[in-house]
């Protein structure tokens, strides 16, 4: 309790923070699954995606979701 109290408080002391310009986020609205289609989606789809988000030169991306099964395209 004593480490939790600790942690919050440096939060507290330190402020309230803008969001880094350099994070986005890309979210996958309505229109796109219209375009593109439901899940699951050809690997191919994220991998022209990468290509152009690897246009800005980021340091990471990253995936929020689960490829649960593998596909021949995974490699």
């Amino acid at each position: 309790p004593i480490e939790q109290f600790a942690y919050q408080s440096l939060f507290w002391i330190r402020g309230e923070q803008a969001w880094s310009d350099r994070i986005v986020v890309v979210q996958i609205d309505d229109r796109s699954l219209e375009a593109i289609g439901r899940f699951p989606w050809n690997r191919n789809q994220y991998v022209r995606l990468l290509n152009v988000l690897s246009e800005a030169d980021p340091t990471v991306i990253a995936f929020d979701f689960i490829w649960s099964e593998s596909t021949p395209e995974d490699a």
